[in-house]
């Protein structure tokens, strides 16, 4: 069964968040962040430091939709988002969205940002990863990847809640790395 874009459009601006594609293994989802961020950046120098960020969806390409076999539905797409607070600029996403045939919902995505952070300029490439849980509510996770420009020594992860139709507010961890 072909889905129509019109559908792939109303299912995602329902879902509220845009996941996107990547080849690299899962990162698995905790609701200790903060504790993880602080393990993760040990050996640092500096602190991590507590960000965060509106992004809100300007629009979105359908790429394709497949149902295999036993009713699973993938759909890619690209997205493009305006982030404000923090982090300043845009989000351009190459998404994957997974409704697998138990009615569950997962995502992935490789994100380039292109902007600020802190007012510091430059380029990043982040990973995403989330699914909605039992209750409804949506949780994922993000990882910076790589950066240039003045981000290129960033280092970080966060996590995001689903805020309202098309928006989402992120928390980061993240440092400068010398």
């Amino acid at each position: 069964m072909k889905l129509s874009t019109s559908y792939i459009l109303t299912v995602l601006l329902a879902i509220g968040l845009i996941f996107t594609s990547c080849k690299d293994a899962p990162i698995t989802v905790t609701d200790d962040l903060e504790t993880e961020t602080a393990l993760s950046l040990l050996g640092s120098t500096n602190t991590p430091i507590q960000t965060t960020t509106t992004a809100t969806l300007i629009r979105i390409e359908p790429v394709s939709s497949v149902e295999l076999p036993g009713g699973t539905i993938i759909n890619e797409f690209n997205s493009f988002w305006e982030v404000t607070g923090d982090w300043e600029g845009i989000f351009i996403g190459e998404n994957r969205q997974t409704i697998h045939n138990n009615g569950s919902i997962t995502g992935q995505a490789l994100f380039t940002h292109e902007g600020s952070v802190l007012g510091r300029d430059g380029t990043l490439k982040l990973r995403f990863n989330g699914h909605f849980k039992k209750d409804g509510s949506f949780q994922g996770k993000l990882a910076i990847l790589s950066g240039t420009g003045e981000l290129a020594n960033l280092r970080g992860q966060g996590k995001n809640i689903v805020t309202g139709l098309g928006v989402t507010e992120a928390t980061f961890f993240i440092k400068f790395a010398p």
